[in-house]
């Protein structure tokens, strides 16, 4: 079966789009993993099947590389947004907002919660938070993230927790450095949903204020604790390429 694909990334957490609203295209985790191989696939951090909505523009299902499903990706909502022109996506974590701004994409990514706090995973990175935001999120604390190991104490703490693991920096109030190990891709370089646990749980430790810059490998994302409680993220969304693959 010959598919059609659009290769996207935002802050060069990278996804495979198939637009599958005018077809049946039933992908199972062998191939998705396929697909996301990079060296024997297109490539991804996460591969997006874009489906027919019930109430929104778009719905889309999320899968990270190893095949497993994801409940959200902000990232991914822009690249989405931005790719079709849409302002109501739906997704597993609910129905989620996007506004063009620009060369960016603003999304209205919802309420978060603390499900545990000051969590001590027995790494030397004590007072961690559990977070979720549609989809899990442990917070850690740095003040040195080049000088940790993410993928060994990423997956360690997975072990303890079935979570995205987000190890920050917080530089001041308004400016916070971040690398996460997400489940099912590993280390992706960049995770919004995954910068938004991070500004919220900061905010309720009196760490950050309502609106931060985060950090990552290639770019930065702006998170905003808006009034209402809920939290937008804006960020770049950008088309690598399109293709046609075999799956």
């Amino acid at each position: 079966m010959r598919v059609d694909f659009t290769k996207m990334n935002g802050l060069g957490n990278d996804f495979v789009i198939i637009d599958n609203r005018a077809h049946n295209i039933a992908l199972n985790s062998a191939q998705i993993t396929k697909l996301a191989d990079r060296k024997f696939g297109i490539g991804c951090d996460q591969l997006i099947m874009v489906q027919t909505p019930e109430l929104g523009d778009l719905r889309m299902d999320i899968y990270n590389a190893d095949g497993s499903v994801a409940e959200a990706c902000g990232n991914a909502t822009r690249c989405v947004a931005k790719l079709f022109n849409a302002n109501t996506i739906e997704t597993v974590a609910g129905t989620l907002t996007a506004n063009i701004v620009g060369d960016e994409v603003a999304v209205n990514m919802g309420q978060a919660s603390i499900l545990k706090s000051n969590v001590d995973y027995g790494l030397g990175l004590p007072n961690a938070s559990f977070v979720t935001i549609g989809n899990p999120h442990i917070v850690l604390y740095s003040t040195d993230l080049n000088g940790l190991d993410i993928m060994t104490l990423g997956k360690a703490v997975q072990a303890q927790e079935m979570a995205n693991i987000n190890f920050a920096q917080v530089i001041n109030k308004s400016l916070v450095s971040l690398k996460v190990y997400e489940r099912g891709s590993g280390y992706t370089g960049a995770c919004g949903t995954g910068a938004c646990a991070t500004v919220f749980a900061g905010i309720a430790n009196g760490l950050l204020d309502a609106k931060v810059t985060v950090t990552q490998a290639h770019g930065d994302l702006q998170i905003t604790l808006q009034d209402d409680g809920n939290i937008t993220m804006q960020g770049d969304a950008n088309i690598n390429y399109t293709g046609v693959v075999e799956v």
